[in-house]
């Protein structure tokens, strides 16, 4: 009998997996793979260029929302989609979402964190001062640790000054106050942030249930329409 070492078994594995993923099945779910996530990509950048259309200056937040590292293998699907659609519903009656515009949450799921969501809040910059966009991440932070998941949840706010200033100076920054004739900040939003939320390697669907939802966007603003002043008088 010819045992193989541990080096043989693995460089035949590797062979294995490479001659599969040349096989014209797998080639092909890599190619509508990626479709799906060029389709999710081009509908959250067409919904954020609506949002500027209306609102001329965003304030931008980006978070991330996942669970102790305790529970982090432990939290469903179910209760996961539960707790950030609680979030999102509780806009309706809390100050924190005052201003509100728009919101584009990516649910995915990682060998580490488990499921966990990335979130992106627009606020009209013109009512929100972007000076206090630090505080603002800590609250929607300390709402979804302390009140959503009751001390379950964790979270991560990228709007602090130092990681602002830190892509502000790779030439990166997508997030923060952007106006919409910013051609740069804006450019780095729809690639870099809005790009990283779809993309395709975290394309994932639980094997059960067909109401999951992978990205949750709120609902496009209309244009404001401008309108004439009534004329006095009785006209002749």
């Amino acid at each position: 009998l010819k045992y193989r070492s541990a080096a043989e078994v693995f460089n035949a594995i590797v062979t294995d997996l490479r001659r599969r993923c040349r096989s014209k099945s797998v080639g092909e779910k890599m190619r509508s793979r990626r479709r799906a996530a060029d389709k999710l990509h081009g509908s959250c950048v067409a919904y954020t260029d609506k949002v500027f259309d209306v609102y001329k200056r965003l304030l931008v937040l980006r978070l991330e929302f996942y669970y102790t590292p305790e529970l982090a293998h432990c939290i469903d699907i179910t209760l996961a989609q539960e707790d950030i659609a609680h979030f999102l519903a509780n806009q309706r009656c809390n100050a924190i979402f005052a201003d509100l515009v728009g919101y584009i949450v990516k649910t995915e799921y990682g060998v580490s964190k488990g499921i966990h969501h990335h979130v992106v809040l627009y606020f009209d910059a013109n009512s929100r001062n972007p000076y206090y966009q630090e505080y603002y991440g800590r609250q929607f932070c300390d709402y979804w640790e302390g009140t959503i998941t009751q001390g379950r949840g964790e979270a991560w706010n990228l709007n602090t000054k130092k990681n602002l200033l830190s892509l502000e100076q790779r030439g990166i920054k997508g997030i923060g106050d952007i106006r919409d004739s910013d051609a740069l900040l804006r450019q780095n939003l729809n690639e870099r942030v809005l790009g990283y939320l779809c993309k395709g390697d975290q394309f994932f669907r639980p094997a059960y249930g067909r109401d999951f939802r992978r990205l949750r966007k709120g609902v496009a603003p209309k244009k404001r329409r401008l309108t004439r002043p009534k004329a006095s008088g009785k006209q002749k």
